[in-house]
């Protein structure tokens, strides 16, 4: 039992470093990372969900890299390569129980969801990129 939870601790932290590039990958230097910060309604909207997809992809409805923001809007993230991005996104209610956290209807209702109406197009340059602030309304 003990080595069951060693072994998932181990592979947990070897998963993380790995995709931290830490275990001597060199794809770090060649990973697109963004920072952006999203607001809805001029207000920070944290939990929201930030999705990428590739625009020059044929299949775009695929998701190629997603994140949740933090409680300030702000998000650091990649990409899986530079290039053209739609970003979709969702904001689902937290509720809280006694004895959980669910994830409860988008507070947006769809309304960024879809690549028909997107929250934002935005393109990705190699290495760090600063994404122009994203003011999603209700």
């Amino acid at each position: 039992m003990i080595w069951q939870t060693i072994t998932k601790h181990v592979a947990c932290v070897a998963i993380t470093l790995a995709s931290l590039g830490v275990l001597g990958c060199s794809q770090t230097e060649e990973v697109p990372l963004i920072e952006g910060t999203v607001t809805v309604d001029g207000k920070p909207a944290g939990g929201l969900y930030v999705v990428f997809h590739d625009a020059g992809d044929p299949n775009a409805e695929a998701v190629a890299s997603s994140t949740r923001t933090e409680d300030s809007g702000h998000f650091n993230w990649s990409v899986p390569e530079p290039g053209e991005y739609v970003i979709t996104a969702f904001w689902p209610k937290r509720i809280v129980t006694q004895e959980e956290t669910i994830e409860g209807p988008d507070m947006l209702r769809g309304k960024y969801r879809s690549l028909k109406h997107p929250a934002a197009t935005v393109t990705i340059q190699a290495g760090e990129n600063e994404l122009p602030p994203i003011d999603l309304s209700r």
